[in-house]
């Protein structure tokens, strides 16, 4: 079985939550799941530029320089199978997926102004949906969307503060510090990066990171970059 999915910039985790979906079920074995970013057209530039969501300077999430998103180009894969299975064929196993949420923001505005209750959502049913038990207290590390777009940065982290209200300290990073948007290869690229943190007990830093976006208020929350 092979297909294609487009969920615009949640492409990537729509195709991994489709591919345990798929490994859950039974019907396959082993999934392969890329996510690619290849096509820098003018089109593309022109598009963002009118919606006024394209950096000047840089990539800057959660900093007081933010300003909008650079494009970046890249792809990344992964290989998922069950757990038990990797196990029994000697697998070198990077991470181990435990819960996955989804949700859809409806009758949002539209594509650059996210709605917080419906990334809520997402994130709620991760936690109801673990296959162990996992609070977010025992989360330390969440990698964020983090575009380094005004409403987008403010949205995602009003949301996160309001999922792990209560927790113990989270940091908080985004891969397009380091490498900008790869739009549908975006997820997939803020899931290798969570996979290496583990596999080297490595808190990443947000690339780039001098002084906090005003816009965010982070204090009191258990959040900091």
């Amino acid at each position: 079985i092979n297909f294609t999915i487009d969920a615009a910039c949640a492409t990537s985790f729509a195709a991994i939550d489709a591919a345990v979906k798929e490994l859950l079920s039974g019907t396959s074995d082993v999934m392969v799941v890329g996510g690619v970013s290849t096509n820098l057209s003018p089109e593309a530039f022109v598009g963002f530029s009118k919606m006024g969501a394209l950096a000047a300077h840089g990539s800057y999430p959660f900093d007081e320089r933010a300003g909008g998103f650079v494009l970046g180009e890249g792809a990344g894969v992964v290989v998922l199978k069950r757990l038990k299975d990797a196990i029994a064929d000697g697998d070198r196993i990077r991470c181990v997926i435990k819960g996955i949420g989804s949700s859809s923001d409806g009758k949002g505005r539209f594509i650059a102004a996210p709605s917080s209750e419906g990334q809520a959502y997402a994130m709620n049913r991760a936690f109801e949906n673990m296959r162990s038990p996992i609070t977010p207290d025992d989360v330390d590390y969440i990698e964020a969307h983090g575009t380094s777009t005004l409403a987008g940065d403010s949205t995602e982290m009003e949301t996160v503060a309001k999922v792990y209200k209560g927790a113990r300290p989270k940091g908080v990073s985004s891969v397009k510090s380091q490498i900008g948007h790869l739009l549908g290869g975006a997820g997939n690229a803020g899931f290798i990066k969570a996979a290496l943190a583990l596999g080297h007990k490595t808190l990443p830093p947000n690339g780039h990171f001098e002084k906090l976006s005003p816009k965010l208020k982070l204090e009191g929350t258990p959040l900091y970059v």
